[in-house]
Order: C-alpha cells, then sequence, then structure tokens
C-alpha cells in the first residue's frame, strides 16, 4: 500500500496445483504474478506484462515443457555448485506431489551439463553436485541415446573436477555401473545419500516405493563392500498412514541393522492431490512425535559413532571461509 510500484509474486512448483492458485486468486489479491517451474524461462516477458497491466498475471503452465537451456544463473557460493541434470519424476510415489507438479522425468543433454562443469572449472569451482528428484534414472527418458547416468558420472570426472558428488538416489535405480565408476574415481566423493522411507515391507509398498526392505539391505551392503570408505545417509518418514507399532520397530530395527551415517527424518505429512493423502490415518501428533523423537535418538547415536572414526585422522576437506559462529 505505501509502494504501490513493488511488483509482488509468488513462483515455484507450488504455484502450480490448482488448489494454491485458487487459493491466492481469492485471498491474496495484492499478488502481481504467479508463475511455475515449467515456465521460469519467461519471467521477462510475464514481468513486463505485469508492469503494463498492473493486474494479477498468471502463467502456470500445467504440462511440464521442454528445457531450456542458458537461463542466468545466480550461485550462493564461490567455491560449490549445484547443476540440475534433470527434471521432474516418474516414479510417483503415494506421497510425493513432485510428479504431479514438476511433469514427467526430463534429462538435460549430457553436453549442456559437460559444458557447465567446464565453466564452472574455468571460474575456479572446486565441487559441484549434480542435482534431480532421481538422479540414477538419468537418461531413461533418451529416446535414441543409450546413455545413462554411470556414464554421465564417468564423463563429469574427466573433466578434472576437483568434487563430485550427487543427489537424490533412489534405490530402485541405483546401477553396478554406477558403484564401479564411483569406485574406480577419486573426484566422486563416496558419499551416497539414498532413501528407504521405512524399515517396513507393508509401509514401503504404501508409499509405492517399489523395493523391499531386503532389496535395499543388498544394494546397502553392496555398496558398502565396493566403495572403500563410503558414506551412507537416508530419509526417514514416521507416522506413514497405516503405520503400527510393528511396522516402526521394523524401521528401528533397519537402523540398529544399517547405522546410517546421518539422516533426515520427517513426520508423515500429506499433500493435497496425492494417494497418500487420502489414506486413513489412525495415529494421534503425540505418538508421531514420540516415534520421531525414539528414530532421531538412534539416528544421533550411529552418526556420532561414524564420526568418532574420524578421530586422530588427516583427511582432505574443502574450505570455503570463515565458519558462521564465528571469524576465528
Amino acid at each position: 500500500q505505501s509502494r504501490p510500484n513493488i511488483i509482488s509474486g509468488l513462483c515455484g512448483c507450488m504455484a502450480q496445483e490448482e488448489h494454491v492458485v485458487d487459493k491466492l486468486l481469492k485471498k491474496y489479491t495484492w499478488l502481481d504474478i504467479v508463475f511455475g517451474t515449467h515456465n521460469i524461462h519467461n519471467l521477462p516477458n510475464i514481468l513486463d506484462t505485469a508492469l503494463r497491466k498492473r493486474e494479477l498475471e498468471i502463467e502456470v503452465y500445467s504440462k511440464e515443457g521442454d528445457i531450456y537451456e542458458n537461463i542466468p544463473v545466480k550461485r550462493d557460493n564461490k567455491y560449490k555448485a549445484w547443476i540440475n541434470i534433470m527434471y521432474g519424476c516418474d516414479k510417483f510415489c503415494t506421497y510425493c506431489i513432485v510428479p504431479y507438479t514438476r511433469g514427467k522425468q526430463r534429462s538435460r543433454t549430457k553436453e549442456a551439463i559437460i559444458n557447465e562443469v567446464k565453466q564452472l572449472i574455468q571460474e575456479g569451482y572446486k565441487e559441484i553436485t549434480l542435482l534431480g528428484q532421481n538422479v540414477n534414472a538419468y537418461g531413461k527418458d533418451f529416446v535414441d541415446d543409450n546413455y545413462h547416468m554411470e556414464d554421465l558420472l564417468q564423463d563429469v570426472s574427466n573433466t578434472g573436477i576437483e568434487r563430485i558428488r550427487f543427489v537424490t538416489s533412489h534405490p530402485w535405480d541405483f546401477t553396478d555401473g554406477m558403484i564401479k565408476v564411483i569406485k574406480d574415481n577419486n573426484n566422486i566423493m563416496p558419499y551416497i545419500h539414498l532413501p528407504i522411507q521405512s524399515g517396513s515391507n507393508k509401509i514401503l509398498k504404501l508409499m509405492g516405493r517399489r523395493y523391499t526392505k531386503e532389496d535395499y539391505i543388498i544394494l546397502f551392503n553392496k555398496l558398502k563392500k565396493e566403495i572403500p570408505n563410503v558414506t551412507i545417509s537416508t530419509d526417514i518418514i514416521v507416522g506413514f498412514p497405516g503405520e503400527t507399532e510393528e511396522d516402526f520397530n521394523d524401521t528401528l530395527d533397519i537402523v540398529n541393522q544399517l547405522k546410517f551415517a546421518f539422516a533426515f527424518t520427517f513426520i508423515f505429512s500429506p499433500r493435497v492431490g496425492t494417494p497418500a493423502a487420502l489414506l486413513k490415518d489412525n495415529l494421534s501428533i503425540e505418538e508421531k512425535n514420540n516415534r520421531l523423537h525414539q528414530l532421531n535418538e538412534l539416528i544421533n547415536k550411529y552418526a556420532n559413532e561414524d564420526n568418532q572414526k574420524y578421530d586422530g585422522t588427516v583427511i582432505n576437506v574443502l574450505v570455503e571461509g570463515p565458519s558462521d559462529k564465528g571469524e576465528d
């Protein structure tokens, strides 16, 4: 009200959910623009129209579009950079809104990715993280090119960039070829984020994860055996609809067995428009919080044990600058 020339906008994948747009139209009438991830390339035109018309401009594509290259990038860090290698996802885990908002999987071309890595090397970057909702499935959508994640990892390694990471991995698509490339190339960090989500086969099926806990354990042990000093972290959801005390104990058993280096843990949160949001949820928030607390205590115990193994060792680290906690 005090600065009427300000352009206010909401953007991102939430803007691609129909119920969100409906709410914005009714309650947030002061907004000037709303746009989604599929049309970020059109931002200059969206802004221009908003400036000229001075009325709410909504541009949200319900269908994912082509991948647009050469959109300007602003990096938060001078030494580490994130590189999107793909957009969207085809997995349709029942709790996840991403396939509905980000669309089907679309992989960037290897040439575009490699060129971006080479440019970052020239600019002095030391570490890159290859980014995707499920990076292991990279290239599966290529029609005429038999080129997959292990091939991309090898080609990125060949650029000579000092440190390479990648997230997030779906256990279903982790190949022996990927394991070999990680093992054979020292600039690919021996760190793998491998979400298990639950230790109960019943809950994994309800989640639509497409693997059993036994499948996960086999892959976990293979990674530990083949890749020297590998660190494995995970994601775990507690309180998924239908989760019994027995199901939760199965999750605790998996954590006790595999001793993850660390984990991101969450209480189930229903997303409007996903199948899991329609499931009956009988657990109280108090019970969910109790389970999360139990799980976190166990996770912290094994994270501490994992950290202790470095006591007295000398390792290479990437120094980015002074700590947020103090200049010393």
